[in-house]
């Protein structure tokens, strides 16, 4: 099984990735979206820092991870 983790852009929010994720599950790719803090459903959350958004996408990463096995799970960042 592969993976996939949808992390959307400043301004957006995870409802962006829907066509997106209905493409990749025909595929059999898992695929994870969350809306950072200050964005979509978390609009209400309080920005802090970026230190939030990058515990929260540490977080979305292990969570693919733990859910489709270490081999497949790879990080495609710079």
């Amino acid at each position: 099984m592969a993976g996939a983790l949808l992390v959307h852009g400043l301004g957006a929010h995870s409802g962006w990735f829907e066509a997106l994720d209905g493409a990749l599950k025909v595929r059999r790719i898992y695929t994870v979206a969350y809306d950072q803090v200050g964005f979509g459903r978390r609009r209400q959350q309080v920005f802090t820092s970026y230190n939030q958004w990058l515990d929260d996408i540490n977080t979305a990463f292990d969570f693919v991870r733990a859910t489709i096995g270490e081999k497949t799970a790879l990080y495609h960042g710079k």
